[in-house]
């Protein structure tokens, strides 16, 4: 249907395609006006009443950008936009927020949305807002074809062992894939992973002991460590039949090591190439660290948030990605490529609310661009973030930038 519509669109103008907008609040008024502004400027407009309306309208016209309200009356806009993202991870879904929903704008930006327009709608605004959406599409489309990531797949299917740990665990051993109901109980999981993370690396008895049988009896615990690690090995080895000689999980004279081998050729790990590609990227190699960003999905075990464990390691590569991701938009604005700075630093915010140098960043480039409007927007924004996380306004520095 769209790419229908568009060819239709651009064989009658002889311009660019038409953008079509799925745009969905439960008033009327304000949908007939934005409608008909919207309509003046060249973009096609579908309208949406509510959520089930809304995914109907998506499934049905594959809209380019979604003009999505936060509160609609029956399954809200945040339920909207994981559906969304389910069909199109790509998908530029913008967010209506109310006065009142400033504190909802991380969280948003946390769930996937693309970006966020206040009420009362403004034209001018919604305009800029839209106009950064479509330049996102086209940086995406052209991007399409030479995507790293598909480089990064191929490798993983061409070895037996596959490990995924940005998210949640994925695991692939000989194209069999192990998900969290293979695994005997969550603190057998526990001690594979605190081996992933110590990865070529010996963890003794008691530091497994302390990390996922604190309270137990020393000797129960022991028992229960063997136990685990016998699963894990026949896990990777089914025929396996003596336990010590196991080729992956390593027995030593103070506890055990995982080894799955030479990275390349015997196993991929995410978080091993991630770090590899980062040292590339230091090292002068900016494609490496577009590849090493692109790798990271999400944050390393995220069902571990609570674990002590699995902390530092994930704060130590969350500082990572945000120090590749700043160093790329810095490079980005030298080059007076906003559109660039706009996504690298949304990014940023997307994994740390807090994060000062991406509020600089998006600032200091709508006005090169003046775009003061913008500008403010992201000074909004960060003062919804340091209000609702330290219940502090925004930094001085950052607010002196708009003076």
């Amino acid at each position: 249907m769209k790419n229908q519509r568009a060819a239709d669109s651009s064989a009658s103008s002889g311009n660019k395609p038409q953008m079509c907008i799925l745009l969905v609040d439960d008033d009327k008024l304000i949908q007939a006006s934005i409608a008909k502004n919207l309509n003046l400027y060249g973009y096609e407009v579908i309208v949406a009443s509510d959520g089930k309306s809304a995914l109907e309208q998506y499934r049905k016209e594959s809209p380019d950008i979604v003009l999505l309200d936060i509160n609609l009356p029956d399954v809200g806009g945040f339920s909207v936009l994981k559906a969304i993202r389910k069909e199109n991870s790509a998908a530029e879904v913008i967010f209506i927020t109310g006065e009142g929903d400033m504190n909802l704008v991380i969280e948003a930006l946390r769930s996937g949305v693309s970006d966020f327009v206040p009420k009362p709608l403004s034209i001018s605004v919604l305009r800029s807002v839209l106009e950064n959406a479509e330049a996102r599409l086209r940086q995406k489309s052209e991007k399409s074809a030479t995507v790293e990531t598909t480089t990064i797949v191929d490798e993983r299917s061409a070895v037996p062992i596959q490990v995924r740990a940005f998210g949640s665990l994925e695991l692939r051993i000989q194209n069999r894939v192990v998900s969290e109901k293979d695994w005997r109980n969550f603190k057998t999981i526990a001690v594979f992973k605190i081996l992933l993370i110590h990865h070529k690396k010996i963890v003794t008895l008691d530091e497994l002991i302390d990390a996922v049988w604190q309270g137990a009896s020393h000797r129960s615990a022991e028992v229960m460590v063997f136990t685990a690690v016998s699963f894990i090995r026949r896990l990777f080895e089914p025929k396996l039949k003596n336990g010590r000689q196991s080729k992956y999980v390593l027995t030593h004279e103070s506890g055990y090591e995982l080894n799955l081998g030479t990275s390349g050729i015997d196993y991929f790990y995410d978080v091993e190439e991630f770090e590899r590609l980062v040292r590339q990227g230091r090292d002068g190699s900016p494609e490496s660290y577009r590849s090493a960003i692109a790798l990271y999905a999400d944050e390393f075990l995220k069902n571990n948030r609570a674990d002590e464990w699995s902390g530092y390691l994930r704060e130590k590569l969350r500082d990572s990605y945000l120090n590749v991701l700043q160093t790329l938009a810095d490079d980005a604005f030298s080059e007076k490529n906003f559109e660039a700075v706009s996504e690298l630093s949304r990014r940023m915010l997307a994994a740390d609310s807090l994060y000062e140098p991406a509020y600089i960043l998006l600032i200091e480039s709508y006005l090169a661009q003046r775009r003061p409007r913008d500008a403010k927007r992201v000074l909004e924004q960060c003062e919804a973030a340091f209000r609702k996380s330290l219940n502090i306004s925004a930094p001085k520095h950052i607010a002196d930038l708009l003076k």
